[in-house]
């Protein structure tokens, strides 16, 4: 998960115990209310009140006369509503989301190499992928695996309007592949080929007239989405909450490296 630092690298002491979760600015909230919910519901585990942001067409502004006591807020922003809102209930913070979203397109998120003909593929980071591959351009022992990326933006704003810090969070679904996958490579016509599977990784659909659409198997995917966004969400509300000392962000759990058996190169 590639993640920007906390405040820009200012540390937070102060726990939150009551936030408000906004959708992006400009929805309304019910088109975004499952996924907020989402949010409440970590935040609630962790013992965290959250107040509803469900703010209406009229907010109470604090200290005008009476005959302007109740005045139409259709000209302040979902924000500022939100915070006279929040500053009535006692909430010491807004959670507010820019995007929460599955990237349609598939993005290279994994990758093998083999550094030795005799030896199996093992995984390495995108750094070190792109560094042996430019060292071995013509040489058909490199792998990678893309596959859609969960992408989370957003930033917190304490009472005050301060932005106390900005979020730019992205973990990519095959992070969170089960690790029961096995797969066989093989050379073919000098490029490497997924030769067997225990299950598919990919599936191809046909729409007419020729388009082939390939996407990630509806098998293990929607499982590994799942797991994705539960970490994703944790990840933020636990920033919301600090340690009392530095810490780093957190990260997908390791995952182990997958080995490839390296079969004959096909004489064909």
């Amino acid at each position: 998960m590639r993640l920007q630092p906390w405040g820009a690298g200012k540390v937070v002491a102060k726990k939150y115990s009551k936030v408000m979760v906004l959708p992006p600015s400009g929805v309304v909230r019910g088109e975004f209310e499952s996924r907020i919910q989402l949010f409440e519901r970590e935040f609630l585990k962790h013992g965290v009140t959250v107040i509803v942001g469900a703010v209406t067409g009229k907010v109470i502004l604090a200290g005008a006369v009476d005959d302007r006591k109740d005045e139409s807020a259709s000209q302040l922003s979902d924000l500022e509503r939100a915070l006279i809102m929040a500053e009535k209930t006692g909430a010491e913070a807004v959670l507010q989301i820019g995007t929460f979203a599955w990237a349609d397109e598939l993005i290279p998120s994994r990758f093998f190499i083999q550094a030795d003909k005799r030896a199996p593929f093992r995984e390495v980071s995108e750094d070190v992928f792109l560094d042996f591959t430019s060292k071995n351009p013509f040489q058909p022992n490199s792998m990678q695996y893309p596959a859609n990326e969960l992408r989370f933006t957003g930033r917190v704003i304490d009472m005050g309007g301060e932005v106390v810090a900005t979020l730019d969070m992205r973990l990519p679904a095959n992070h969170m592949l089960p690790q029961d996958y096995h797969a066989k490579f093989g050379l073919q016509k000098n490029k490497w080929q997924v030769l067997q599977e225990n299950y598919p990784y990919f599936q191809h659909t046909f729409l007419p007239p020729h388009t082939l659409l390939t996407t990630l198997s509806s098998g293990w995917a929607k499982r590994a989405q799942t797991a994705a966004e539960e970490l994703l969400i944790e990840s933020v509300v636990k920033r919301m909450l600090p340690h009392k000392q530095p810490h780093a962000p957190a990260q997908p759990p390791p995952v182990p490296p997958q080995k490839a058996e390296v079969p004959k190169p096909d004489a064909n």
